[in-house]
């Protein structure tokens, strides 16, 4: 299966080609890329390189691309890699908002288990302290709760030690 540097290599081949042929070096320097640079470009690189070639082999007459090997199904299927490509491809910023989208979702969902696991299974973890001390035990251990008693959020006044007076 072709994918879309190859095809971007054939079309920019032909177009090379054609160019070449009829003495248009600004067609020939637009379309004058080696596969050995092609099969290496980043993607957002390569849509643009196919965008350009695509549009500059969609040009040239249908005779010459046909004695190149090159149909209209083969520029159809070149669009339709584009367009795919296109989709799967986000640019930084897109990136980093849906990553906060998704830490933010992933936020609530955190606080939802840790509410469930408090408000409900540790509430019924102590029916089992008689009738199954081992599970309870294992529990407790796994959760890594301890009841330390109440906290206070006040911090506790500093006393100065009293210095007796001469």
């Amino acid at each position: 299966m072709y994918s879309l540097a190859d095809y971007v290599i054939e079309l920019s081949g032909a177009v090379h080609s054609h160019a070449y042929q009829t003495g248009n070096d600004t067609l020939m320097s637009r379309v004058s890329y080696k596969p050995s640079v092609i099969k290496h470009l980043a993607t957002a690189e390569l849509l643009k390189v196919a965008g350009v070639v695509l549009v500059e082999a969609q040009n040239l007459p249908a005779e010459e691309l046909m004695q190149a090997g090159i149909g209209p199904e083969d520029l159809s299927t070149v669009q339709n890699l584009i367009a795919e490509l296109k989709v799967v491809n986000t640019g930084p910023k897109e990136a980093i908002i849906d990553r906060a989208g998704v830490t933010e979702k992933l936020s609530v969902l955190f606080a939802e288990s840790s509410g469930i696991v408090k408000n409900t299974l540790d509430k019924l973890a102590p029916q089992y302290k008689r009738k199954a001390p081992e599970f309870y035990r294992r529990y407790k251990a796994a959760r890594g709760t301890r009841y330390k008693g109440r906290n206070s959020t006040k911090p506790e006044p500093v006393t100065q030690p009293e210095i007796p007076a001469r």
